[in-house]
């Protein structure tokens, strides 16, 4: 598997920070989570790949890739725990099953 160097994850990095998106709060997020609020969603982006999606007013949770890595999980994770205030746990009650269990949209 490919692993991003330094200088790589700092141009993704900014690059994303020029089209709004911030990095994910959260440690071990390692500038590979980011994150953008229009007032009506909140968007996770992991790598750079828009992958879920928050709907403020209802709370719904939407699939927005249809594929599935670790880390894209473990991003997923972060910003859940990060939506509700709480410390990032490794194995979080969002697995990877509830992640294959929704649908794309």
């Amino acid at each position: 598997m490919y692993a991003l160097n330094w200088n790589e994850t700092k141009a993704m990095r900014d690059r994303n920070i020029s089209r709004g998106w911030e990095p994910l709060p959260v440690q071990g997020a390692n500038n590979r989570a980011f994150y953008k609020n229009d007032g009506v969603t909140i968007k996770l982006m992991s790598y750079e790949t828009i992958v879920f999606e928050y709907v403020i007013a209802t709370g719904e949770l939407i699939r927005r890739w249809s594929g599935y890595s670790v880390t894209t999980l473990k991003h997923v994770q972060m910003f859940m725990c990060w939506l509700h205030n709480e410390p990032y746990r490794r194995n979080t009650t969002f697995g990877k099953a509830n992640w294959e269990a929704m649908d794309v949209q």
